[in-house]
C-alpha cells in the first residue's frame, strides 16, 4: 500500500499557553496543516469523532488560522472539546480532509488527560504527498 497522503504529530501542551483567559477550564484539539514543502496549507478539513466522557463527539473545523486558531498559525485550527480537562483513552480519533472532503488520514486515535499541563491535545498535520 501507498504511504497516507499526510502524518500527524500528536503533542500535549498547557491550554494556559494559548488561552491563559481559560485558566485550567479547557479540553481541546488544535494544531496546524503544512504542504509538502512544509509551507502552511490552508482550508484542509479536520474531522472529530468518537466519544468522551461517555457523549458522542463529532467536530469539524477549517484550517485557517483566524479566530482564536490564529494562535496556531495561518493554516491553525481549534476544537473545543469541554471546559474543564477530561481523561480518555483511545475514544476520540481526528482525521485530515483536503478541501474537497477526501481523507488524507486514516483515524488517528488519540488520548486525553485530567491535568492542568496536558489538557491541549496539540496535533499538526504535515502533507507527505
Amino acid at each position: 500500500p501507498s504511504p497516507a497522503p499526510a502524518s500527524a504529530e500528536i503533542t500535549y501542551w498547557a491550554s494556559m499557553d494559548y488561552h491563559p483567559e481559560s485558566a485550567c477550564l479547557w479540553l481541546g484539539v488544535a494544531g496546524k496543516v503544512l504542504g509538502t514543502d512544509g509551507n502552511p496549507l490552508q482550508y484542509q478539513i479536520i474531522q472529530m469523532g468518537g466519544t468522551l466522557d461517555g457523549k458522542p463527539v463529532s467536530l469539524f473545523a477549517l484550517a485557517t488560522g483566524v479566530g482564536k486558531a490564529a494562535a496556531f498559525g495561518p493554516s491553525g485550527y481549534e476544537l473545543v472539546l469541554a471546559a474543564y480537562p477530561i481523561a480518555s483513552t483511545q475514544t476520540l480519533w481526528i482525521q485530515l480532509l483536503d478541501n474537497t472532503s477526501k481523507p488524507l488520514t486514516g483515524r488517528i486515535y488519540f488520548d486525553t488527560y485530567n491535568s492542568c499541563t496536558q489538557n491541549l491535545v496539540m496535533i499538526d498535520f504535515t502533507r507527505t504527498r
